[in-house]
C-alpha cells in the first residue's frame, strides 16, 4: 500500500504560539491558527474481526510497515487571557494496491500460499489487493497557561492540557481480481469511538526570534477505548511580525503512537506508530 495521508500530529503545541509572547512574538491577537506535519514511516497491525467471532479473523493480520507516510493536523482556537479554547482535525490513513504476505506463523509451509480470514474473507499469500486505512480525530480542548521568568531573564512557557476526542476508523480490503473478489468476500469494517487525552507543553525562549520546546500527551486509559501517545521536541523561529498577524514555524522530531483493543471473544487490536520522524508547523496568530 502506498501511504497518501497520515496520523498524528501537535494538537497543542499551537498555544505555545498564541499565549507566551516572550517565547514566540508580542502582542495581543486573540485567535490561532496551526497547520502541522509528520513525515515517516509507519507500522503496526490492524486485526479487526467480524462481531468477535472466532475464526473470523487471522491474530495480528493485516499488518502494515509504510513509509514515506504523512501525518496532517490543523488546530484553531482562541486565547482568554491565559485560558486556551481550541479545535482539531487531523487525519491518519493509506491507500493503494499491493501483494498479500501474512506473517510466517500464519503460513507456516515456506513458499506456500495459505489464505487468512480478515472479517470473514479469505486472502492468500501472493493475492494481489487493494486497500484503504483512514483513522480521523477530531478533538474539542482546554489549556492553561503558565509563564515563568528564569535567572538571565528568559522566560519559561508551561501548558497543561487535556481534550476530548471523537475518533473514526475505516478499513476496506478487496482483491484486485474481480473474479476472487466475488469468491473470498472483502473487509469494510468502520465505526466511531470516543477518549480523553492529557498532555503538557514546555517552551522556554533563547532569544526574540528563537524558543525551544517539548511536549508529551497520552490518553486516559478507559476499558474499550482508543488511546494516543504523543511525543514531540523542537525549535520554533518567529517568521514575521505584523501589525495585525504573527506567525512562527516549527521544525524538530515527533513520534506517535495508537492503540485500540476492545473486550471482545476475539478482540479487535489495531496498534500503529510512526517515529522518531521530522515534523514542520506553521502557527499564524491574528
Amino acid at each position: 500500500m502506498r501511504s497518501r495521508l497520515g496520523v498524528v500530529l501537535t494538537t497543542a503545541a499551537v498555544l505555545m504560539s498564541t499565549s507566551a509572547q516572550a517565547h514566540v512574538f508580542s502582542g495581543d491577537e486573540k485567535w490561532f491558527f496551526e497547520l502541522s506535519a509528520l513525515y515517516g514511516q509507519a507500522s503496526g497491525r490492524l486485526q479487526t474481526p467480524a462481531g468477535g467471532q472466532e475464526g473470523s479473523v487471522t491474530p495480528s493480520e493485516p499488518q502494515i510497515d509504510e513509509s514515506g507516510t504523512l501525518s496532517a493536523e490543523l488546530v484553531f482556537g482562541r486565547r482568554l487571557n491565559n485560558h486556551l479554547l481550541f479545535v482539531s482535525y487531523r487525519n491518519w490513513g493509506f491507500e493503494g494496491t499491493d501483494t498479500y504476505q501474512s506473517l510466517p506463523q500464519n503460513n507456516p509451509t515456506p513458499g506456500g500460499t495459505e489464505c487468512v480470514p480478515i472479517q470473514n474473507a479469505f486472502f492468500c499469500n501472493g493475492d494481489e489487493v487493494k486497500a484503504r486505512v483512514d483513522m480521523d480525530w477530531l478533538s474539542f480542548g482546554y489549556g492553561y497557561a503558565l509563564d515563568f521568568t528564569l535567572k538571565g531573564g528568559r522566560s519559561l512557557l508551561v501548558v497543561p492540557y487535556t481534550q476530548l476526542d471523537i475518533y473514526r476508523f475505516e478499513m476496506e480490503i478487496d482483491h484486485v481480481d474481480d473474479e476472487k473478489a466475488a469468491e473470498n468476500g472483502r473487509v469494510d469494517r468502520r465505526y466511531n469511538k470516543g477518549g480523553l487525552r492529557v498532555g503538557g507543553i514546555l517552551e522556554w525562549d533563547q532569544n526574540h526570534w528563537l524558543s525551544w520546546g517539548g511536549k508529551v500527551a497520552s490518553s486516559i486509559v478507559l476499558s474499550a477505548q482508543p488511546t494516543t501517545t504523543d511525543i514531540e521536541a523542537y525549535a520554533r523561529f518567529r517568521l514575521w511580525d505584523s501589525q495585525n498577524t504573527r506567525g512562527s514555524l516549527r521544525a524538530g522530531v515527533g513520534y506517535t503512537f495508537f492503540r485500540y483493543n476492545d473486550n471482545q471473544t476475539v478482540p479487535n487490536q489495531l496498534e500503529v506508530e510512526m517515529g522518531p520522524s521530522p515534523l514542520l508547523a506553521l502557527a499564524v496568530q491574528f
